[in-house]
């Protein structure tokens, strides 16, 4: 029932796999690419600006600490001359300033 392959089958079945390949190969690097891409894009917008930063913004604007159409030289200033008791209660909003 097991009869050996010709020579003929064998290289057939290589170029099949060869085709394959040629096929799989770049589809997968396209997979990985776009995996790592969205995880690097995700993980960049939760480490610098989390939930936190437009929590803290918005009790900013709210203490009336900053306007609401605020510039990024308005929240320097804030963050250079903020009280030293606000400086932990407001980290996520001074921390990545450069």
């Amino acid at each position: 029932m097991n009869k050996p392959w010709t020579e003929e089958q064998t290289k057939e079945s290589v170029r099949r796999q060869i085709k394959a390949l040629y096929i799989a190969i770049p589809i997968i690097v396209v997979l990985l690419i776009a995996l790592f891409s969205a995880a690097g894009y995700i993980l960049h917008h939760w480490f610098m600006y989390p939930p936190e930063y437009y929590i803290q913004i918005e009790q900013l604007i709210a203490k009336g600490y900053l306007s609401a159409d605020f510039t990024f030289s308005e929240r320097v200033d804030f963050c250079e001359n903020i009280e030293q008791t606000l400086g932990d209660t407001y980290i996520n909003v001074c921390l990545w300033l450069d």
